[in-house]
């Protein structure tokens, strides 16, 4: 048995080593193995807080989903300016958040410009705002990011690493992650790609079937609930 476990350990770690299916490793990519991230809708923050020291950036886009799927790292107005640029958008994440990410990566790359996203849902009124007069702690951050927010170093980044990566690694969440990667490889399954960017995949399926309604009062009624 023990040997077993230790054979079924050791695959685990390989296989989701080489599927990385959270973009957490900068593993290369391959075509009908791991080359679309199925699973990484559920794990976007986590791989966003590592996966951009992976690459050397010049211009950083920040902003929530609408960033995420709207503003493509790609495009020719970035090319052609010689720019190296990662999409940083975060789904539902408010400004402090985006900030954090954003400034996370800027305190350790020479990081020249900065696209960021305002959206008026993110200042309307929201039960968790600090009250007036409150002091706000700006050397905390989410946890998981190197940096804080006012460039002191994360106590707790370590640990937290260790964490995440053994998550990445040798849970049996993962394992199934990385087994519905490679089942599941097709056109339409949800993806970041190697510049943060979501492509939107898996909205053109929902979209042909139930059609764009669907999703605007999906949004209205969580942006409702927020206020």
């Amino acid at each position: 048995m023990a040997l077993f476990f230790m054979v079924f350990a050791a695959c685990t770690v390989v296989i989701n080593y080489l599927i990385d299916p959270y973009l957490m490793l900068g593993v290369e990519r391959r075509e009908g193995l791991n080359q679309g991230k199925v699973a990484i809708n559920e794990h976007v923050r986590m791989s966003k807080a590592y996966h951009p020291t992976f690459g050397k950036w010049d211009t950083l886009i920040v902003g929530n989903s609408r960033v995420e799927m709207g503003i493509n790292p790609t495009h020719r107005c970035f090319t052609a300016a010689g720019a190296r640029v990662y999409n940083l958008g975060l789904p539902g994440a408010g400004v402090r958040e985006q900030l954090e990410y954003a400034l996370n990566i800027i305190y350790a790359q020479p990081v020249q410009r900065v696209y960021l996203s305002i959206d008026f849902v993110d200042f309307l009124l929201r039960r968790d705002r600090p009250a007036p007069g409150v002091e706000i702690d700006w050397s905390k951050n989410t946890g998981r990011l190197r940096y804080a927010f006012d460039g002191s170093g994360n106590n707790e980044y370590t640990w937290t690493s260790l964490v995440d990566h053994y998550r990445t690694l040798f849970s049996l969440d993962a394992l199934i992650s990385s087994i519905r990667t490679m089942a599941l490889q097709s056109p339409g399954q949800s993806d970041r790609d190697d510049q943060g960017f979501n492509p939107g995949n898996d909205f053109r399926t929902s979209v042909a079937i139930e059609g764009p309604h669907a999703l605007f009062a999906q949004k209205n009624a969580h942006a409702q609930e927020e206020v």
